[in-house]
C-alpha cells in the first residue's frame, strides 16, 4: 500500500506525473500553510482535522487529471462555466493538454480556497 505522495507519483504515467507535480506546487505557493497528505490513494488538502470540513485532492488517469472538491455545488458552478469538460463525482477531469482548462481550474481552486476560507 501507498504511503508517501512520492509512492503515488511514481505510479503514474509521465503526464500525469507532471499535472498532480504542477498542482502540489501551485497549492504549495497558494497556501503554504496547507500540506496534502495521501488520503483515498491521492494527494489531498484536509481544510481542517474532518473531510467533511472542506478538502480539495487530484488524482491521475490515461489522458486527463481530475480535481476533486468537497463541494458538489462547486462542482455544479463549474458544470456551468466549463460545459466542454468532464465531471465525476464531486471531480473535474482535465485533459493533459487543454491549456485553457488548466489555466481556468487554477483560477477555481483558488475561488474555493477562499470560499472555504484557506486564503
Amino acid at each position: 500500500m501507498m504511503q508517501s505522495i512520492s509512492e503515488y507519483l511514481e505510479t503514474l504515467n509521465e503526464d500525469g506525473k507532471n499535472a498532480v507535480t504542477a498542482l502540489i506546487d501551485f497549492m504549495e505557493q497558494a497556501v503554504p500553510s496547507l500540506h496534502p497528505k495521501l488520503s483515498f490513494s491521492m494527494p489531498m488538502w484536509l481544510f481542517a482535522q474532518k473531510m467533511k470540513d472542506g478538502y480539495l485532492g487530484v488524482s491521475a488517469a490515461a489522458k486527463h487529471y481530475s480535481v476533486h472538491f468537497s463541494s458538489e455545488t462547486f462542482i455544479e458552478q463549474l458544470k456551468q462555466e466549463m460545459p466542454h469538460l468532464k465531471f465525476g463525482k464531486r471531480c473535474i477531469n482535465i485533459p493533459y493538454h487543454d491549456l485553457s482548462a488548466n489555466e481556468m481550474i487554477r483560477q477555481n481552486i483558488i475561488l474555493f480556497l477562499q470560499q472555504n476560507g484557506q486564503l
